[in-house]
């Protein structure tokens, strides 16, 4: 369970580090290949379906978005919190 948690909170801090870098690049470069670099993303999952059941009625649904700056935000979070919390 303490495993679990853990990884959330690194993959959560990651993309949120990420995220914030990605906009440092976007506010940096303004056009070029390194903007373009960090602006490519991709997004797995699957769109909203509904399933009715008469009486109630369920919608499923998730979808990810990954960019260059979000997996580079998890790979430096990651590497922080092995620094960190080496046993």
């Amino acid at each position: 369970m303490r495993n679990v948690f853990y990884i959330s909170l690194v993959i959560t801090a990651g993309a949120l580090l990420g995220n914030l870098l990605g906009k440092l690049v976007a506010a940096l470069f303004h056009v070029g290949p390194i903007r373009d670099a960090f602006a490519l993303q991709l997004s797995p999952g699957f769109d909203p379906f509904t399933l009715n059941l008469i009486i109630v009625r369920f919608t499923f649904g998730f979808r990810f978005t990954l960019n260059v700056a979000g997996v580079l935000g998890i790979i430096i979070a990651a590497v922080i919190a092995r620094k960190l919390f080496k046993k």
